[in-house]
């Protein structure tokens, strides 16, 4: 079972590509999900948590939960790992770092952007 890893995805697909965000947020989330996001010393990104697969702690989150709380929350998962990334860019290649309450911020801000754009109220909480 081993030489099968990664060969196919064991997570709910439906749960990114159903999700509330922009297409390259879904693709980003897709991307590392599966493992797929290359780093500058060109290596993937690493597991948050010796042991814990990325794909692993998404089918957590999203087990057993209905649908329309699976897409709000697949949503928020997705802006969230979106704003960690481009925070993790800005240290890397532009040397500056931003407060964790402003990357906080940012989120909430790509929560509420998304929630005004669909006319949707999910991420109204947000406000």
């Amino acid at each position: 079972m081993v030489q099968f890893r990664g060969a196919y995805c064991t997570f709910d697909t439906n749960a990114i590509w159903g999700a509330m965000a922009e297409g390259k947020h879904r693709l980003f989330a897709w991307l590392l999900v599966q493992r797929k996001i290359l780093t500058t010393s060109g290596g993937l990104v690493t597991e948050p948590t010796q042991g814990v697969e990325i794909e692993e702690w998404w089918n957590a989150s999203m087990l057993g939960l209905p649908k329309e709380l699976k897409r709000a929350k697949a949503s928020i998962m997705i802006h969230t790992i979106w704003n960690v990334w481009k925070e993790r860019n800005r240290r890397v290649f532009q040397g500056v770092a931003t407060s964790p309450m402003r990357v906080l911020a940012l989120i909430k801000d790509d929560l509420n952007y998304t929630s005004l754009a669909l006319r949707r109220e999910e991420f109204s909480l947000f406000s």
